[in-house]
């Protein structure tokens, strides 16, 4: 059986008791953090490349 593409992504988040989703508690976990890069290369947001990051080390990236 074929299975299509994206289908794991179409379930619903896990919810903790309080109604937030664990991305969540990582999101302002690391909201706190100081920006050090320039003000001229930022295009997204400090928050969203960390949790980017530690999500795909959580999920076996490596780098190349």
């Amino acid at each position: 059986m074929r299975r299509r593409f994206g289908a794991e992504m179409s379930r619903a988040p896990k919810v903790t008791p309080n109604g937030q989703s664990r991305v969540d508690e990582v999101i302002r976990h690391f909201e706190e953090l100081e920006d050090p890069r320039s003000t001229l290369n930022r295009q997204h947001p400090l928050v969203s490349v960390v949790v980017i990051a530690l999500m795909a080390v959580l999920a076996g990236a490596r780098g190349a």
